[in-house]
């Protein structure tokens, strides 16, 4: 199957799943989303999220432990494997939906703009169509998708608890999610990312003219995952002060 065909595939794919977790809200939750479509499409994307992130975190890792033991490392230049080509093809149909649910619910709900979330998917979408028509990068991809997604999962559940009213599935996950997610995006990644950029800067390697610019966004991608992440844990040191303060005001 050709790479437009497994795209268009992938698009279909996560088209019908977004519809299916629309039904599937609207009928569970009905006083929570049969009369409002902009929380049912926000809360499906979230669903969608959970099946992308899983996915291809699951084929990236098992993309990059064959080039481990293949070369002993990863070696980032080397040609896109079958395996992480499907992985970025899935990426390329989730963030085509998940674009046109967020633009359907600006347009037609009065949602906010999702300008933060737009140019998030327009640079992922670049980078991944580079690695595609280049033939080699997939690695790099792979590594992005397993830093940036290994948290999704636990992210969207801790939404969609307090989407559904959930609220005290919500609470539980606070605390873990932010951990897992200040760990992911302050230690881990900078980590692994430091080995992508010396690797497309610093080494001779086929990617050329685009190394630097591999190694440029990788870095920006850094920068934008550790302000998310302090922002996250302001927001949870924020969260837990008012909680002190409210227990305080019950004692007395």
């Amino acid at each position: 199957m050709a790479v437009l065909e497994r795209y268009a595939a992938s698009v279909l794919a996560f088209g019908a799943l977004y519809l299916a977790h629309c039904r599937l809200l609207t009928r569970t939750w009905p006083e929570r989303f049969a009369a409002n479509r902009g929380a049912t499409w926000t809360s499906a994307e979230r669903c969608c999220g959970v099946w992308h992130s899983s996915a291809t975190v699951a084929l990236s890792a098992f993309g990059l432990w064959q080039s481990w033991a293949r070369h002993g490392w990863f070696q980032y230049d080397a040609p896109n494997a079958a395996v992480l080509e499907l992985s970025m093809l899935i990426t390329l149909g989730y963030f085509t939906v998940d674009t046109a649910s967020m633009l359907a619910s600006w347009a037609l709900e009065g949602a906010p703009f999702p300008l933060t979330f737009l140019l998030h998917h327009f640079a992922c979408v670049a980078y991944v169509t580079s690695c595609l028509a280049l033939g080699i990068g997939a690695e790099t991809a792979a590594v992005a998708t397993v830093v940036g997604e290994v948290t999704n999962p636990m992210q969207n559940a801790w939404f969609l608890s307090k989407d559904v009213g959930r609220l005290d599935i919500h609470a539980a996950l606070s605390p873990a999610f932010t951990w897992f997610f200040v760990v992911v995006r302050c230690v881990l990644t900078p980590l692994w990312s430091a080995d992508v950029v010396w690797f497309c800067a610093f080494r001779p390697n086929g990617f050329g003219g685009w190394g630097p610019v591999f190694a440029a966004l990788c870095v920006l991608v850094n920068i934008g995952g550790m302000l998310w992440a302090q922002k996250l844990w302001q927001g949870r040191a924020k969260f837990l002060a008012k909680q002190k303060l409210a227990q305080a005001a019950k004692a007395d």
